[in-house]
This record gives C-alpha cells, sequence and structure tokens, in this order.
C-alpha cells in the first residue's frame, strides 16, 4: 500500500446520517514540489476551422500523421471524422458516419451473438432496403447513430474505432427485434475513402466498446472492452474485462486486461470510474484504469505506482462499498465519486522511451473544482516530470494530446468565439 509522506494512506471520512445522507472528504498528501516541471512555452496557436457544413461539437480523440502536417479529430456528437492542416487548422476533408455503415455490418456476416442474458435467442442483421420487407419503417433509420471515436494513423492509412447500429430480427420470430450495435474498424486511405471495415467479435465474456485503442505491428488491435451483462445481471465483479485483444479480420484473441483487484474488492464493477489507457512502447503495452494509481502491462502484470500525488484513491474503494451498503438506491452521483476519488487518470500518451499521464485532480478549492496534473514516467516506475495545467472556464480545455515530431504538449480548447489549437513547447 502507497503512504504520502507522514500520512497513512488516504483517509475518507465520512457520516451516515440517514441512509440518503453522506459526508466524507479526502485528506491530502504531500507532495513533493522540487520534481522537475515542463516549461509548456506556447510556440503556436491556431484556429480550427468551422463552416456550414462542419460545425465541431465534440472531441474523443484525436491523431497526428508521422509527416507532422495532418491532423484527424474525431466527433462522435458530431458523427464525424474531420481532417485538418495541422499547420493552418484548415478543414482538408470529413468523412460522416452515415447509414451505409450499417449495411457494412449486416454484409460482413457476422451475426449478433447469442448471449446468454437474452437466453441464447438467435438474431439476423438485416439490410436497411429490407426494413419494409420485416415491416420496419423508415423512420427507424434516425436511430442508426452511428460514429466514429479514435482515430489511429498508420503509414498511408487511417484506422477508426467506431460503434455502427444495425437493426435484427429474431429468426424465429421476425416481430422480437433488437437495435444492435457493434464496435468496428474502419480503415481508410489518406483521403478518407473506406477500405475496409472489420466488425469485431463478441461473446458472452468480453463486448469490444469504443473508448480507446491502440495498433501493434498493423495487424493486433488492443481495443476497449466490457461485460456489462455479467456485471448487471449475474453480479460478477472479479476478473472484468477492460482491454481485449483482436487481429485485423475483428476475431477476438484473447483478454489483455481486466479490472484490477481494487475494483473487485469494492464489488464496484463498473460504476467506479474505469476508463483506460493504453500505450505501447518498445513493444510492450501499458494499461491504466482511471482510479487504480498502477501501471499495469499484460494480464494485469503489475508495472509501478503513481507517486507524488495530492491524494490517493487506496483506501477509497474500501470505502465505496461501506457507503454503497449505507445507501437505500446503492448508487452514489458524480460528485461524490469525485469526492471520493479525487484522482483520475483520463489520458495517456508516449513521449520519446517515457510514458505521460494526464490526470485530472477534483479539488474545490481550485478555480472549476479540478485541474490537471501531467506525469512523466520512466518504464521502470522513475517520476521524471510533474506539471500542473489549471482551466479557464471560459475557453476551457476539451482534449489533450501531444505531437511526437516536434516535442509539443497539443491543448485543443473551446470558447464562445470557437475552437482553438495551442501548441506547447515540452521542454525543461
Amino acid at each position: 500500500m502507497r503512504t504520502c509522506l507522514n500520512v497513512l494512506l488516504l483517509l475518507v471520512l465520512f457520516k451516515c446520517e440517514n441512509n440518503n445522507s453522506l459526508k466524507y472528504e479526502a485528506i491530502k498528501c504531500r507532495i513533493d514540489t522540487t520534481v522537475l516541471s515542463r516549461n509548456l512555452q506556447l510556440a503556436d496557436s491556431i484556429t480550427i476551422e468551422e463552416n456550414d457544413e462542419l460545425i465541431l461539437n465534440s472531441i474523443w480523440n484525436v491523431d497526428l500523421n508521422t509527416e507532422a502536417d495532418k491532423i484527424i479529430i474525431c466527433d462522435p456528437n458530431n458523427r464525424t471524422c474531420n481532417l485538418y492542416n495541422y499547420k493552418t487548422g484548415k478543414i482538408i476533408k470529413f468523412l460522416k458516419a452515415g447509414n451505409y455503415l450499417s449495411d457494412s455490418v449486416a454484409i460482413s456476416g457476422k451475426e449478433y451473438p447469442r448471449f446468454r442474458w437474452i437466453k441464447y435467442k438467435s438474431y439476423k442483421n438485416i439490410l436497411i432496403q429490407d426494413y419494409n420487407k420485416y415491416g420496419i419503417e423508415n423512420s427507424h433509420l434516425k436511430f442508426l447513430q452511428n460514429a466514429f471515436y479514435v482515430p489511429r494513423f498508420r503509414e498511408s492509412k487511417v484506422y477508426f474505432l467506431s460503434l455502427i447500429y444495425c437493426q435484427t430480427i429474431s429468426v424465429d420470430n421476425p416481430l422480437d427485434r433488437l437495435l444492435s450495435n457493434r464496435t468496428a474498424i474502419v480503415t481508410c486511405d489518406s483521403n478518407l475513402k473506406i477500405e475496409k471495415l472489420s466488425v469485431l467479435d463478441l461473446d458472452d465474456s468480453s463486448y469490444a466498446i469504443p473508448y480507446n485503442f491502440f495498433i501493434k505491428n498493423d495487424n493486433i488491435f488492443f481495443i476497449s472492452a466490457t461485460d456489462f451483462a455479467s456485471w448487471r445481471y449475474y453480479e460478477k465483479y472479479s476478473s472484468l474485462p477492460l482491454i481485449s485483444k483482436y487481429n485485423s479480420d475483428g476475431s477476438i484473441i484473447d483478454i489483455s486486461f481486466r479490472l484490477s483487484d481494487n475494483y473487485s474488492l469494492a464489488k464496484s464493477g463498473y460504476n467506479i470510474p474505469w476508463f483506460t489507457t493504453i500505450i505501447g512502447l518498445n513493444e510492450k503495452i501499458f494499461f491504466t484504469t482511471s482510479c487504480d494509481l498502477t501501471v499495469y502491462s499484460e494480464k494485469n502484470l503489475k508495472q509501478f505506482d503513481f507517486k507524488n500525488l495530492p491524494y490517493s484513491n487506496d483506501s477509497s474503494f474500501i470505502y465505496y462499498r461501506k457507503i454503497i451498503d449505507n445507501l437505500d438506491n446503492k448508487k452514489i452521483n458524480s460528485e461524490k465519486i469525485n469526492k471520493l476519488f479525487p484522482i483520475q487518470i483520463i489520458n495517456g500518451f508516449a513521449f520519446k522511451n517515457n510514458l505521460v499521464y494526464q490526470i485530472v485532480v477534483y479539488d474545490e478549492s481550485y478555480s472549476n473544482g479540478y485541474y490537471y496534473i501531467l506525469q512523466e514516467y520512466s518504464v521502470e516506475g522513475d517520476l521524471i516530470s510533474q506539471t500542473n495545467i489549471f482551466d479557464d472556464k471560459d475557453n476551457k480545455i476539451m482534449h489533450i494530446s501531444f505531437d511526437e515530431v516536434n516535442n509539443y504538449l497539443l491543448l485543443f480548447k473551446k470558447s464562445k468565439i470557437g475552437w482553438t489549437l495551442e501548441k506547447r513547447e515540452w521542454k525543461l
């Protein structure tokens, strides 16, 4: 267990005034302020273009090509992937995740799996042109909310981790219908022309979801996954998947990373924030979850613990269970979760041979009630640098990424005027 310089772990104080009123607070840890901090001097700031055809609503993830002249942004709220000139911010092209992708799922031949939680019923995907044949009105097309989530440049290709909806009907009873969603990898050329769509396999133990992914050696894909059904319907809390490994055709190889023991101890399932980061470095893959402040490799092999943070989350997993047991509805809202787990890992990237993690610290004493810490580690777990970033409520940071070619930290900001991209030097 971690210690915080004269503070025994994190003490979460809580009082049960009645079954629905709980008060608790986290005790701060002492931090070493002599750790090196990155300068982050502003190198350039560009406006991200919008026009009548393309309005940028959100940023889920971005990627920069190896020449550092193009950047692609996935906006699932707008259902688009948007290719920009990295130096000017001008739109080059965008691609809409239209209904045509739904037909691609039906054509793929990968049927809806027989799940335990639907009593192993058999469903088949149908083409849009066959809706009328099965008595489905065209108004149902509005439910096909296909979207691109995560882009990855690889040489002359762009891969998109995507969510695609497809109407299914029961093999035994056409009136028994499910609107299914499947995670898929959409492969495009450098001009966003679709070349291939790989629908990812599903089964009772792993359900691929479009949160994050990493490509290794062009043919192995590490992709976010869950097992919501076993957790919700069968109260399974241990060994729940977070990352599954797939081949280029979408066939599952194995489960590479699961919820850690802390989540199992809390019997939380996916109720405690669990978003995963995936960083590939020197042929090794590193994983983290939101609230477990440990870096892992495949098969949950522990690599090192996070250091020098203003709070620890360790005891919070224990107190989460105690708090839940005293609640009638067994739920804690997001505000209380953030107080209980004030440190959450939300992003990560590689810098040369080091690992850099973006951490959000929820602390009401700061403006907006939070700030960011960027921690840089060697693969052995040595803390190299620690840099605080404070947000502006009138020009909020919506996403942080990295330019490995020029060693720039990239801050994507949104104000009333529009979107800007700040390129800041990553140097001591």
